[in-house]
């Protein structure tokens, strides 16, 4: 099964080093295709420790650019995004 780590930082105020940030709730995290209109599989996402998360089921199911949308969201609406774009 395909996963993906990441962590959720701030920057330290002294030296601007990442500090890790647990989250209100654990993030999502949307894999979508801009240019074909749609995504991928839905991934389900675990906190694994302090800021740190693994999303599970992380497929890209064709070549091309696509965009990681880490979503956190109250109930269904998305709160705050951030979209990183990768080209396979």
């Amino acid at each position: 099964v395909g996963s993906l780590n990441f962590k959720v930082v701030r920057a330290n105020a002294l030296d601007d080093t990442p500090i890790p940030v647990d989250l209100t709730s654990v993030p999502a995290l949307v894999l979508w295709m801009p240019s074909m209109g749609h995504g991928s599989s839905s991934t389900t996402v675990e906190k694994v420790d302090t800021g740190s998360y693994r999303a599970k089921n992380v497929f890209f199911i064709m070549p091309g650019e696509w965009e990681l949308k880490f979503q956190v969201k109250d109930g269904n609406t998305v709160q705050d995004e951030t979209v990183v774009t990768l080209i396979f």
